[in-house]
């Protein structure tokens, strides 16, 4: 009987160490899965998180060049092959140091009754057009000059100096030559510089200014005569006078904020 009683107790004890030990595995492994359970769901978020970010990116450059093909797509008719030789004219300085050289070549085509290189002449009448569709209008009346017609020029606003200001020819020479050059070292004669209709001295404040101002380069043209570099170009500011010089050196001239002659002696430097 004591026997018995004892193997029941052993039993009883075992039961209950068995039970404890149960539940202390349980409580174990539960605690262990509690403390893995993160790290389970930050290993499965990482990867889709990087998949979405290839598949955005993916994505994004595809609209890129989709946007772009559209663009170029559009712009296609608008593209002018310029060559090399070409392209050089485009920056061909004409002043009293360097006379238009003798055997300089023009393609002249006539806008509005008014000679212009034919380099220039779609971008000019472009200008023209998105002005007009902005409300704007602006009138040209003046172009390519021949050497002949600039003298002719050059002779009268001599005369009328002379004659308005009492000047002798040397001192009154002086001072047009720095608005009508002579023949030979005016601009004009290259068929890449244009003027449009308007005051001077008040040009400026018109909207036609205003406009050419915010969109000129865009078109490739400059304003060749500004107020800030008369020491550089030995001439008088003239905002009414435009220079034609292709769309990417129109934009490099302002960033850089120079005026031809400062532009060509860069690239000449690089």
């Amino acid at each position: 009987m004591r026997k018995n009683t004892r193997d029941l107790g052993t039993h009883v004890r075992k039961a209950g160490h068995n039970a404890k030990n149960s539940i202390y595995y349980t409580e174990y492994h539960a605690k262990k899965q509690s403390n893995t359970l993160p790290l389970r769901i930050v290993l499965i978020i990482i990867p889709i998180i990087i998949v979405a970010v290839i598949v955005s990116g993916v994505i994004m450059i595809f609209r890129q060049v989709q946007t772009t093909t559209i663009a170029t797509s559009n712009n296609t008719k608008n593209i002018q092959i310029v060559s090399s030789k070409d392209a050089g004219k485009l920056l061909t300085i004409v002043n009293q140091n360097h006379p238009i050289n003798s055997g300089y070549i023009k393609n002249l085509v006539a806008i509005d009754g008014i000679k212009v290189d034919k380099l220039a002449v779609s971008d000019l009448q472009a200008m023209i057009d998105a002005a007009a569709k902005d409300g704007v209008k602006l009138t040209l009346v003046k172009g390519y000059v021949s050497k002949d017609e600039q003298n002719t020029l050059y002779n009268q606003a001599l005369n009328n100096t002379m004659q308005s200001q009492g000047l002798s020819e040397v001192l009154a020479a002086a001072k047009v030559i720095k608005s009508v050059p002579q023949g030979g070292n005016c601009e004009f004669e290259t068929g890449f510089l244009i003027q449009f209709d308007g005051n001077s001295s008040t040009f400026k404040q018109s909207k036609q200014y205003i406009w050419l101002e915010n969109h000129a380069i865009r078109f490739g043209f400059v304003e060749r005569y500004r107020s800030e570099k008369t020491e550089i170009t030995n001439m008088n500011s003239n905002p009414t006078i435009f220079r034609y010089v292709g769309k990417d050196n129109a934009i490099k001239m302002m960033e850089y904020d120079m005026c031809l002659e400062e532009y060509v002696t860069f690239l000449n430097q690089q």
